[in-house]
């Protein structure tokens, strides 16, 4: 595989004031472009072997839930559940699955706004959801290095953290686990990575479009490209990594265009988050630009509504509302003393393209009674 740079870095500092973080630009600068070849019109057939095998099964709706072990007691249900919700279409759809799994247990539930463009928020929400007196509260988004600062006050307290797409998480006796870590999103990399082998005959150039400061996202585009780096010897991959401060302007698409000019060969756009790049078509289509498949993770409604209508092409399914189940699962057993498995064993995985994406929904609803079997695992049902 070649790498090509097209991308426009953030570095950034998380930097604790009267006891919240704030996160700040500290350099944004443009790198340089490698002149390279075009790649040759045929990729290798083992390869293209070897990845169409990882898509067939990726296309599989899943039958089962991740956990199989059920709960070891009846879990106490004079509890509250607090959510922290982002305003992202994603956030809302892990909240609202959250509830429904904490009300299922018996649990009251709350949940508290923040916003993404301004990460302190997300303290003052953790700070504000202890005075609740809960059981639990998750987070989203940000990884536990930033909002670690507030730990020790949850552990005084006696309140777990359980968080949900952030990324690593270290647990310990207040945060025993996360939901969605980058163990599922690097899983869902991988299928990516190997769809866009098979579909260009192992030849493809890809843009691969990041925010690396969410560190879930990370981990996806980082699996993407090393799929195509050790499994792709005529594939090409510019990357392009957008910034806070660029979302909070919505100028990524803007920088997909420029990108997508400078490098005619570019023939797919990788998204790591499909909600980052809304509006995306009319783009393209204003800049005159075509023939580039767009593809990715974390895909929003609309995304999968072009999925269906034919001018995306792939995505990566996410089961955002189990990602709720899962959070209560993980508080459910620590609760009851039991170990907790990495991110609860990770996530169903499935890759949608047009022939399976079926009615779009926000969310991957498989298994499709995955509510009922984790009531099983509960003892609920």
């Amino acid at each position: 595989m070649v790498t090509k740079s097209s991308s426009t870095r953030l570095s950034t500092k998380i930097v604790a004031t009267t006891g919240i973080f704030a996160l700040f630009s500290v350099g944004v600068g443009q790198a340089a472009t490698k002149k390279v070849a075009p790649a040759a019109a045929a990729g290798s057939a083992k390869e293209i072997a070897a990845a169409q095998a990882v898509v067939t099964k990726s296309l599989t709706v899943p039958t089962s839930i991740i956990p199989t072990v059920p709960l070891t007691g009846k879990v106490p249900t004079n509890k509250t559940y607090v959510f922290l919700q982002c305003e992202l279409p994603q956030c809302k759809a892990i909240g609202d699955g959250a509830i429904e799994a904490a009300t299922a247990i018996g649990w009251k539930t709350k949940t508290l706004p923040w916003q993404t463009s301004d990460p302190s928020t997300l303290i003052s929400a953790l700070k504000q959801a202890l005075q609740l007196n809960p059981v639990a509260v998750t987070p989203t988004g940000f990884p536990q290095a930033f909002w670690g600062t507030v730990i020790p006050d949850y552990e005084k307290a006696g309140v777990l953290i359980v968080p949900a797409a952030v990324g690593t998480v270290t647990p310990n006796k207040t945060v025993p686990g996360g939901a969605s870590t980058n163990l599922a999103y690097t899983a869902a990399g991988t299928i990516m990575g190997n769809w866009l082998i098979a579909d260009s005959k192992a030849v493809g150039h890809v843009l691969v479009m990041d925010t690396p400061d969410y560190e879930v996202l990370k981990s996806y585009g980082d699996s993407v490209k090393s799929v195509l780096k050790t499994g792709c010897t005529k594939c090409v991959v510019t990357p392009l990594d957008i910034t806070l401060p660029q979302l909070t302007a919505s100028g990524q698409n803007a920088a997909v265009v420029a990108a997508l000019q400078k490098d005619k060969s570019i023939k797919y756009l990788v998204a790591t988050d499909g909600a980052f790049i809304g509006g995306i078509q009319a783009a393209l289509k204003a800049a005159n630009i075509k023939g580039v498949k767009i593809a990715g993770g974390a895909p929003a409604i609309t995304n999968l509504q072009n999925l269906a209508n034919g001018t995306e092409q792939a995505w990566t399914g996410e089961a955002i509302s189990q990602m709720g189940w899962s959070i209560v699962d993980i508080t459910a057993r620590t609760l009851l003393g039991m170990p907790v498995t990495a991110a609860d064993g990770g996530r169903p995985q499935q890759l949608l393209v047009k022939a399976n994406v079926g009615t779009p929904k926000e969310s991957l609803d498989a298994p499709a009674d995955y509510r009922n079997q984790y009531k099983k695992l509960w003892g609920v049902a």
